[in-house]
Parts: C-alpha cells; sequence; structure tokens
C-alpha cells in the first residue's frame, strides 16, 4: 500500500497538467525530543500515515493520510493534506485521493516529537480533520549542517471525508487510529553525499489531458520487482479553493517489450487495467552516473527520447468502483520514456 501511494505521489506530480499537487512532499521532526535547534527553522515535515480499514456500501476499503509542510523560504509557506481511499485485489489496485491545500498555521509542534494536524474550516466542505502524531522512535539523519530525523509512531483523532461519490458518501468518525505512521522533519538538514542505488528499467507515460478531461493519462514502470500500469484522471473540486481528486486504477505484471525504441505493452488477462498500448520514442540522448547496489559502485545509463508518441486504438480502460472507467486516448503526441540499464 506504501508503495501504491509513493506511485500515485508521482503519478499526480508528474500527470497533473500545469498544477502543482502536495502529496506528503516531505517530513520534519525535531532533532532532539521535540524541540527545534538554537535558531533552525523548519524547513520541512511530512506524515505519512498507516492504513484504517472500514466498509463502505458493503466493500473493504482503506484510508489514509498524508500532510506536508514546507517552507522553501522564510516568507512562504506551502501545506497540504492528502486523503486516500484505496482497495486492493488480485486484479489490481483502486485508488482515490483528495488533495487539499492548507495554511501552515494547520501544523502545531506539541513536543518531544508529537505533531497535531489540524486545518480547521480551510478544508470545508471536503474534510474535517483534527489528527495527532505520536512518536515512539526516532533515527536522526547525518547532516553537515542544520538537523533532520525520522520518526515512527502512531495517529490519531478525527477525520471525516464528505468523499461526493455515491458508493462512498461520507466516511469518518471522530476517533479513528491508523497504521505505522512516519514522520520526517527538516531543519536546514545539508546532508553529506548519499551513493544513489542502482535502478533499471523502463518508466512511461502520457501528458498534458489535464484535469477535469474525459480521459486518463497512462503512466507506467517496468522495472522487475515493480511492474505496473495506472491509469489516473483529475477533477477540480468546487471547494475550497485548490483542492482536486484523482483516481486511479492499477494493475501489476502487464507485458512490456522494448525494441529500437518501441516499446509494446499488453495488461494481463484479469487485471484491472486492459488492453495495449505502444510508445514509439525518437530522439534519443543519453546521459550516466554512478549508482551503488550492496556497496558495490556501478554505472547507470539513461536513454530519454525527446519525442515519444502514444498509441492505443482500442484503448486502455479500467474499472473502479466508485467513479466508473478510466479510459486512454487512442493516441497522443505529448508521451515520454526513458530506460535506465546498469553495469
Amino acid at each position: 500500500m506504501r508503495a501504491m501511494r509513493r506511485i500515485c505521489r508521482q503519478l499526480v506530480t508528474a500527470g497533473a497538467a500545469g498544477v502543482v499537487v502536495i502529496l506528503g512532499a516531505g517530513l520534519l521532526p525535531a532533532p532532539s525530543a521535540g524541540a527545534a535547534p538554537q535558531g533552525a527553522a523548519l524547513t520541512q515535515l511530512q506524515i505519512v500515515s498507516g492504513g484504517h480499514s472500514f466498509k463502505a456500501d458493503g466493500v473493504s476499503w482503506t484510508a489514509a493520510v498524508d500532510a506536508s509542510l514546507y517552507t522553501p523560504t522564510p516568507s512562504v509557506t506551502i501545506g497540504g493534506v492528502n486523503v486516500s481511499v484505496s482497495r486492493s485485489t488480485l486484479a489490481g489496485t483502486e485508488s482515490h485521493y483528495w488533495n487539499l491545500q492548507v495554511p501552515g498555521s494547520s501544523f502545531t509542534n506539541k513536543g518531544g516529537g508529537s505533531w497535531l494536524v489540524a486545518p480547521g474550516s480551510s478544508t470545508s466542505p471536503v474534510l474535517s480533520l483534527s489528527v495527532t502524531f505520536h512518536p515512539s522512535t526516532r533515527v536522526a539523519e547525518r547532516c553537515k549542517s542544520g538537523s533532520a530525523a525520522t520518526y515512527t509512531g502512531t495517529l490519531s483523532g478525527r477525520l471525516v471525508l464528505t468523499s461526493g461519490l455515491n458508493k462512498l458518501g461520507r466516511v469518518g468518525a471522530d476517533r479513528w487510529s491508523f497504521g505505522t505512521t512516519t514522520l520526517y522533519a527538516d531543519y536546514g538538514c545539508l546532508p553529506y553525499s548519499i551513493k544513489r542505488p542502482c535502478r533499471a528499467g523502463v518508466l512511461y507515460g502520457t501528458a498534458g489531458t489535464g484535469l477535469g478531461s474525459r480521459y486518463a493519462e497512462v503512466y507506467g514502470i517496468q522495472a522487475g520487482k515493480t511492474d505496473i500500469v495506472s491509469l489516473t484522471r483529475g477533477v477540480t473540486l468546487s471547494a475550497p479553493t485548490n483542492a482536486y481528486r484523482f483516481d486511479y486504477v492499477t494493475s501489476s505484471e502487464p507485458k512490456a517489450t522494448l525494441r529500437y525504441g518501441v516499446l509494446k505493452v499488453v495488461t494481463r488477462t484479469g487485471a484491472l487495467v486492459r488492453g495495449s498500448a505502444t510508445f514509439k520514442g525518437t530522439g534519443a540522448k543519453h546521459t550516466s552516473y554512478v549508482c551503488y547496489e550492496k556497496g558495490v559502485k556501478h554505472t547507470a545509463r539513461v536513454t530519454i527520447y525527446s519525442t515519444v508518441v502514444f498509441s492505443s486504438p482500442g484503448r486502455l480502460t479500467g474499472r473502479t468502483l466508485l467513479t466508473g472507467t478510466l479510459s486512454s486516448l487512442k493516441s497522443a503526441k505529448h508521451a515520454y520514456m526513458s530506460v535506465t540499464t546498469i553495469s
């Protein structure tokens, strides 16, 4: 589930044309037990919750919360809360994300590594939220200057989501507890050099359909242990301001073959995402970087295609329980594809 949420964060960031969406951008607790170092300013905070299981219309779902605060400059603060509702089967995963902008005052450091997230009326009428993170462990980051730490603990409190979807309705309660939750706090940490891990595979997708389009964007990863293909569609909510819902359907283990810059993707029988598609890349550009696997140094070679044409005459389609069928375009010139190999 957490892997799925990471993928969905990438999808939203890459897929919503011209829209910057905060889906839990960073995590921030203080380096000592909840207290910021003298004179240090919080630059990034992120809370990523575990799941809370519930039923709606006879179907089992899992809800989760991501909350983030980012301060790129002392005068600029960007806050976001993201609530997800997902279900997983052998056929794939269906996920829905409500992404809401919130003021920096929504986050309160309670001390001892504990934080309160309570955005008040800023998320009305979609969400009523007041949850508190209680830490149980803390791991400090290695920083040349500044400080940062990651906490593990629990998240509980009020969450009531007015989904606007007939089969989901209004869900939540005054007292919901979520599974294992992490919180990351950064007080201007300048990290030591990090050894980049080696990750071979193919990343592909479409872009440019935009929010409110009747067609879904395509996103896929072919990387051995992480082989997925997804469809995602976003809508702008009428209220509050800068609020969006993103609907996803994802299936694992599609068959993808790459030959001479042409990637052919065929979904497996019985998957939530069904159909086939082709990505034809031209104008290959190459770059490389050093990476490490189990402490051994390797070279990662990346090929990025400047022009990629997407084709799916029968359309890729994915059926969701809450928002109906998501369908891709039959063709699109605004697509992308990159290939990374390790040697």
